[in-house]
């Protein structure tokens, strides 16, 4: 299916690996323009140039930022309207899971600055970009930790459930600009240096057989399955959907 994204200008953020990379490689091989945004800008510049090496650099802009901070977001804003102009699509991904203790305040505080505050702040900054040529798309990163109990830690999965609700009634109020606005609850997602990459290195028939058991479809997910699903949720095929929480978990949810 082509989803008609050729051209479009879009932002990933996280993307430096993992899913905002994924998410990147899916958005550039349909065709968009799309501004890369990691904190650690060792790993975007080895993401640029391998993106660059199969995609072309023109379509590509990378920019380190830190997104818990507004000035970082204002500065990512102008990078993108110097370099292109407008802003059409933005996967706000970027998050990050944190060393947690449940009952510590300061972990609560942590884990909401930088996986729901972090996706507010991306969002506030880059919307008078989304705005200006009428209207665009948001998909926003939450997880089924945030809809369900999986034994992720509490702060965690309070700031994703954040996300959701979040994500749903901003598409209320943004539906009049015509601004559609989504959340992505992605299950297990393997990539190298990633989070179950170090769990399965410690445990492999441990981790092999929690998947089996919890996973209808068997398996982890991927960046790409990801980035599949964001780039039509940021396309014009999904003209009708705004306000969903869409699972991405190889069927683990159970409600």
């Amino acid at each position: 299916m082509d989803l008609g994204l050729n051209d479009r200008v879009a932002v990933a953020t996280g993307a430096g690996r993992g899913i905002g990379r994924g998410i990147a490689e899916v958005l550039l091989g349909e065709g968009c323009r799309v501004a890369i945004v990691d904190r650690d800008a060792t790993g975007l510049e080895a993401c640029r140039a391998e993106l660059a090496n199969r995609f072309g650099s023109g379509r590509i802009l990378a920019v380190a930022a830190d997104l818990t901070d507004p000035e970082s977001v204002r500065h990512l804003s102008e990078r993108i309207g110097e370099t292109w102009g407008r802003l059409d699509a933005l996967a706000a991904n970027a998050a990050a899971l944190l060393p947690a203790e449940p009952f510590d305040n300061e972990t609560y505080r942590r884990y909401m600055d930088h996986n729901f505050l972090i996706a507010v702040n991306t969002v506030n900054g880059l919307l008078p970009l989304l705005e200006r040529d009428g209207g665009g798309a948001i998909v926003i990163t939450g997880s089924i930790a945030g809809k369900e109990s999986v034994g992720a830690p509490p702060a965690y999965a309070a700031a994703k459930a954040a996300i959701h609700m979040y994500a749903k009634t901003l598409s209320d109020l943004l539906a009049a600009k015509a601004i559609r606005v989504n959340a992505i609850a992605p299950g297990n997602v393997y990539f190298a240096d990633g989070n179950w990459a170090r769990k399965r290195a410690a445990d492999p028939d441990g981790i092999d057989a929690m998947i089996a058991a919890k996973v209808p479809l068997g398996r982890f997910g991927t960046p790409e399955d990801i980035g599949n699903a964001v780039a039509f949720l940021l396309s014009d095929r999904a003209a009708f959907i705004t306000g969903a929480c869409v699972p991405i978990d190889g069927g683990q949810l159970r409600s």
